[in-house]
């Protein structure tokens, strides 16, 4: 279904990010748990960090102030080729494979998480193909190529936050001892 109104709207405000992260907070500060807070304050960072990245990378511009009137598009006078888009739909297969390989290599690093590594070198391997296969398919067959994709977009998306989670042990020890192997106070000390 169309998504004109809906994408790169509210999913792409400052307003929301902010919104996320106060909810959380106030969430935490109900229920007496920290830690509600710092998940909020995770999720608000990473919706900022999406926006950037889509007011550098994309094409299309975001709505940063929404429901303000306030669209924004770095790139108005740019009109890439089409073979591009498609390269950058299917290269999200590709960051997710690559983002899993950063956790696995802080894993080994860290000595954490090592009975969960031989799963995820699977998804790793699994984000690498998808990526082949959604590459020659945007080009080979476009027509059809929306619809698997997002499927398994989303799909990728909901494995990219449990494998998160399931590696909290990971980013636990890279925010105590990070990679100069100086000890910072432990966020889960609060």
């Amino acid at each position: 279904l169309p998504t004109a109104g809906l994408h790169r709207t509210y999913t792409h405000s400052l307003f929301t990010a902010l919104a996320v992260a106060a909810v959380f907070y106030l969430v935490a500060w109900v229920a007496k748990q920290p830690r509600w807070g710092d998940l909020g304050l995770g999720l608000g960072a990473g919706i900022l960090m999406h926006i950037l990245l889509d007011l550098v990378v994309w094409f299309n511009g975001v709505e940063i102030l929404w429901p303000l009137p306030s669209w924004i598009n770095l790139w108005s006078r740019v009109a890439p080729p089409a073979w591009f888009d498609q390269l950058l739909l299917s290269a999200e297969f590709l960051f997710f494979g690559l983002f899993f390989l950063w956790l696995e290599s802080a894993a080994r690093r860290q000595n954490t998480d090592q009975d969960y590594l031989p799963r995820l070198r699977v998804w790793i391997w699994l984000q690498g193909a998808l990526f082949l296969i959604f590459t020659a398919l945007a080009y080979g067959l476009p027509r059809v190529f929306l619809i698997p994709y997002g499927t398994f977009y989303l799909l990728s998306l909901g494995l990219s936050i449990a494998v998160t989670i399931r590696m909290r042990e990971t980013l636990a020890a890279m925010a105590v001892r990070p990679r100069g192997g100086k000890i910072k106070a432990s966020l889960s000390s609060r």
